[in-house]
């Protein structure tokens, strides 16, 4: 998730059923406490919040279970759990009128959720499903569309179903022709299609959005070089490596510049 990170960690002190309301303070400490082990020492959030399920720690600990299975490369475990909770919302398990009331936004987070880690797992049909599932009810101008989108239509390329990737994008540009993101990964889907005259108009259209955006560069060196054009690839590489040293996107101009034979 190069260009939208997604950190959605869900308030499911929302979740607590009736009965457990008066536990709300410690429960939200709890979860905040394990969340935070699950971004930094997974194993040992692993075991804090299954020893937490034990205690009947409800869909706050196993929700936390999942995102410490995803920390520690257990993704399919960590999939499956999030898609467990999902179940639980659909039948309402254990929910509170708050969260019944927020149970959309709970499911579509979950699902995002769940698809990076199908994602992650290289279990990229699921992974598609789950980001499609997220979308369904989605009104066209909600926040939540535009990333979704944007996930699924790299997911696509990854696939290789280029045209549908291409679709996706094309949503993003009509909902939002500003940013610079659907015209840079509409254009590497055009790449990976061999039209190459679409995909440089495309960064020519994220570049006057993004201007010298070291991603946007990166491409524009890649598409180059796929039409066999090395000068201009070579300068693209060369501008990141010197407006953006010491940076990730520096590191892979300089190993792409290293697979340009010398002239």
């Amino acid at each position: 998730m190069k260009y939208w990170k997604i950190i959605l960690w869900l308030n499911f002190v929302q979740i607590l059923s009736p009965a457990m309301m008066a536990r709300a303070e410690s429960e939200g400490q709890k979860y905040q406490h394990c969340m935070a082990l699950s971004e930094e020492v997974g194993q040992e959030a692993l075991k804090y919040a299954r020893e937490w399920v034990f205690a009947a720690g409800g869909a706050a600990a196993r929700h936390c279970e999942a995102a410490a299975l995803l920390s520690l490369g257990r993704a399919k475990d960590a999939a499956q759990l999030f898609e467990k909770l999902i179940d639980d919302l659909n039948i309402g398990q254990g929910l509170g009128p708050q969260a019944m009331a927020n149970r959309k936004m709970l499911k579509i987070e979950l699902y995002i959720q769940a698809a990076i880690a199908w994602k992650a797992a290289k279990n990229y049909d699921k992974a598609y499903g789950a980001y499609s599932n997220g979308l369904l009810g989605l009104k066209p101008k909600a926040s939540y569309r535009k990333p979704i989108l944007l996930e699924r239509g790299a997911l696509e390329i990854i696939r290789k179903n280029y045209d549908a990737a291409i679709e996706d994008f094309t949503r993003v540009i009509e909902a939002d022709a500003t940013d610079y993101r659907g015209y840079l990964q509409r254009a590497k889907a055009f790449r990976r299609k061999k039209a190459y005259p679409q995909a440089r108009l495309d960064l020519k259209e994220a570049n006057a959005h993004g201007q010298d955006n070291a991603d946007i560069l990166l491409e524009s060196g890649i598409l180059y070089r796929s039409q066999g054009k090395n000068m201009q690839a070579r300068s693209e590489w060369n501008k990141i490596i010197r407006l953006y040293q010491g940076s990730e996107a520096a590191k892979l101009a300089q190993e792409n510049l290293s697979l340009i034979p010398e002239e």
